[in-house]
């Protein structure tokens, strides 16, 4: 079961149409930009209760309201490209909200992702360092992007149609 907050649809393509006019010939995989870009709220985990707990989590962020993140800006962390947030509070609030939640009505473990929480958005990843710092270097003058505000998020399971709901 996986929870995420989607970007706004045009930032979206925004940062796909640039991710893949800078990837021609460096052929960095791009199978993060075929699904929706978005933040993970919470490590994907493993439950034989899909519906009763997505129904529970949409009930939680009822009412939460939009997230705004403010500017996105890009790194390298390891062997990834990620974009990161400049205000991630919020987010973290979110996160720890459902950790917190799910720990203590599904008895959900928080895993070490969890523990160690930092919101982003990933691009690429790949085992060659300086594909990745050319990539970074291509793109860095793109961003920040200005006003990022989450409105959406996707609960969904594998082998289960995922439900997109509004904060």
């Amino acid at each position: 079961m996986w929870i995420q907050g989607l970007l706004p649809e045009k930032i979206r393509k925004q940062i796909t149409d640039l991710c893949i006019a800078n990837n021609d010939d460096l052929k960095l995989s791009d199978h993060f930009l075929i699904y929706p870009l978005h933040v993970s709220f919470k490590r994907s985990f493993y439950t034989d209760r899909f519906e009763t707990i997505r129904d529970d989590l949409k009930e939680l962020l009822e009412g939460y309201g939009p997230i705004d993140c403010t500017s996105l800006f890009p790194m390298k962390v390891k062997d990834m490209i990620w974009l990161g947030f400049e205000n991630e509070e919020e987010l973290l609030k979110i996160h720890e909200r459902i950790d917190d939640y799910l720990l203590e009505r599904y008895q959900i473990p928080v895993d070490e992702f969890d523990r160690n929480y930092h919101p982003h958005v990933t691009l690429f990843r790949d085992d060659d360092g300086e594909k990745l710092e050319e990539m970074l270097n291509r793109i860095r003058d793109h961003f920040p992007m200005e006003d990022v505000r989450i409105e959406e998020v996707i609960i969904g399971a594998r082998g289960k149609e995922g439900c997109l709901y509004q904060l």
